[in-house]
């Protein structure tokens, strides 16, 4: 599966490296990606799942990832800390989920 990223201009988290990130899929997101985050630790609210929203957080809040069921495209913003690692980790995670 081909995930392309966009890197945003602005960054966040006082541009000391931190940022936000657009990923593009070839898959439909759906509810079904949700085990896959919660297994590997993150934070899936329920009341956004319930109201058609994609929402995980890292254990660490560096990551948070954001979109709507039904779409191609994720927002994520990253902290500076290990950003690269985290995105990484995070990407490789979401292929998995959207494969299994």
């Amino acid at each position: 599966m081909a995930i392309k990223k966009t890197i945003s201009s602005s960054g966040c988290c006082g541009n000391n490296g931190g940022g936000t990130i657009t990923f593009y899929l070839d898959k439909t997101l759906t509810k079904n990606v949700l085990p896959t985050f919660e297994n590997a630790g993150y934070v899936v609210p329920s009341h956004y799942t319930t109201s058609g929203i994609f929402y995980v957080r890292s254990p660490d809040g560096q990551i948070v990832a954001n979109s709507s069921f039904g779409v191609t495209k994720i927002t994520v913003k990253v902290g500076a800390f290990e950003r690269d690692r985290k995105l990484a980790e995070f990407e490789s995670l979401l292929e998995l989920a959207l494969n299994s």
